[in-house]
């Protein structure tokens, strides 16, 4: 019992190991990435080991149970007769052993000799490999011919993949592609000299013409030494078509494409072209996922592009004096053409980002203070306010808009003062907090000056002068 189930595991063992040596020297031989050459195993594989080991387990299952008279059984170790045994199994189990110790050896040889015809010719003749393959001759022929002359015919599958594989194994090893240097191209773009340096790139681009380095290299130097960008996207777009480029290398390209049309083609819309192209090459990676971002925060045109670009006007504290006495009804026509284009940019740009904080504050205070629309204004800041994921930092600054806008726009004093104290008491110590004190102070001193002036003032006093010796009255002065 215990030899016979030893003989099934070590024929399931070998099996495995014949298989798996197969299809090393198949995807060795033809590829990993060839369809065609793993159909092809596939097939042979079904054809030449799977069905002949189904067929003989089931034709000798019957011959054993007796359901086929005098049919002899394909299978060595199986008996003729095995009803006149008490236990067949184990019978059994050793015939399926050694089934599939010789089908599976001869199914690896004869699928090894199938690629002797394929074997590069070039590499069989150098003197390097023929060294090698005498090494492996004198190493592996020995066991082979001992093994042949130990099991007989039997053997000869064992025997026919111990001498080849090790040759396909060495023959068909991956061959490194020659090496390129960018140094001299390097030094040449370092010294100013571009059309030298060009030269240099496409000399080692034509000893490995699948080298990302040199056709970024290439393209970078028709991006922003020859101001040649299409050029550089001619040389990108070659780039990202080669077949063995990872995603990383794609996204490494494109990017690059998408930053030089914008700063230097001032086209935001070629460089959204490019992210969206980037997204779809790469969908499902992080790579795709940074794209989204930076597609989010493009610019949507040209004049958005050099509004960003323009010098930033500093903006002062919305609770000071100033601020509180602007209109936007003071604002000139074409200032409010301008706002009223910029915010339905950023209405736009919310419909990319739905909810972003930054966004909502940016438009909301267009609504106020530059279209005069206070009241949508301060329902999207009291909106802000009352999100759970608010950022903490936003808070005064948007407690600051709403009291000044609550005093400008609508001139509640009552619920200006109240948002007031909230910020010097919530948030003391910053900047919000020291223009609400300020605030405040502005307003008790402009409701005193009220106030003295509804107070009617006294009357001059009157200085009486008496002459001595005249008797006339005195005369008011």
């Amino acid at each position: 019992m215990v030899e016979e189930i030893a003989i099934l595991g070590a024929g399931v063992a070998l099996a495995a190991v014949m298989v798996a040596t197969t299809i090393h020297c198949w995807q060795r031989a033809l590829g990993e990435e060839n369809e065609e050459s793993r159909q092809e195993l596939l097939s042979w594989t079904f054809r030449g080991l799977a069905t002949p080991v189904l067929f003989l387990v089931i034709w000798n299952s019957l011959v054993m149970a007796g359901w086929l008279d005098r049919v002899v059984p394909l299978m060595p170790g199986v008996v003729l007769n095995t009803r006149q045994y008490f236990n067949p199994g184990p019978a059994f189990a050793m015939a399926v052993g050694v089934t599939l110790l010789l089908v599976s050896s001869l199914w690896s040889a004869l699928a090894l000799i199938r690629l002797v015809p394929v074997l590069p010719r070039d590499d069989l003749a150098s003197p390097e490999l023929k060294w090698w393959l005498g090494i492996y001759a004198a190493v592996c022929g020995l066991p082979a011919a001992l093994l042949l002359w130990w099991a007989g015919v039997g053997a000869l599958g064992f025997s026919v993949v111990i001498l080849l594989a090790p040759v396909i194994h060495v023959v068909c090893r991956p061959r490194p592609g020659p090496l390129v240097s960018y140094a001299k191209a390097v030094g040449r773009m370092k010294r100013g000299h571009y059309a030298e340096a060009e030269e240099a790139v496409i000399a080692e681009l034509e000893k490995r013409e699948d080298d990302a380095e040199g056709w970024m290299m290439l393209a970078t130097l028709y991006a922003e030494n020859f101001h040649d960008l299409q050029g550089a996207e001619a040389t990108v777009r070659e780039l990202i078509e080669q077949p063995n480029l990872t995603p990383f290398q794609i996204s490494q390209a494109l990017n690059r494409l998408a930053e030089w049309q914008l700063k230097l083609g001032r086209d935001p819309q070629a460089a959204r072209r490019t992210l969206r192209e980037l997204i779809a090459r790469c969908d499902g990676t992080p790579f795709a996922r940074t794209a989204e971002h930076r597609l989010a925060q493009l610019p949507l045109d040209q004049e958005e592009l050099a509004a960003r670009e323009a010098p930033k006007r500093i903006r002062l504290p919305s609770l000071s004096g100033a601020a509180v006495e602007a209109r936007p009804a003071e604002r000139g026509s074409d200032r409010r053409e301008t706002a009223r284009r910029e915010f339905e940019r950023l209405h736009v740009r919310l419909g990319l980002t739905p909810g972003d904080p930054d966004l909502l504050e940016r438009s909301a205070v267009l609504q106020a203070e530059e279209l005069g629309e206070a009241s949508q204004a301060i329902r999207t800041i009291e909106g802000l306010l009352q999100r759970p994921d608010r950022p903490a930092a936003k808070v005064p600054v948007w407690l600051s808009h709403l009291a000044t806008w609550h005093l400008k726009f609508r001139g509640d004093e009552t619920t200006a003062r109240a948002l007031l104290d909230r910020l010097i008491r919530e948030f003391p110590g910053t900047s919000e907090a020291f223009g609400a004190s300020a605030q405040l102070w502005a307003l008790e001193q402009r409701k005193l000056a009220a106030s003295q002036a509804a107070t009617p003032a006294p009357a001059a006093p009157k200085i009486v002068v008496r002459l001595p010796g005249t008797g006339a009255e005195p005369q008011p002065q």
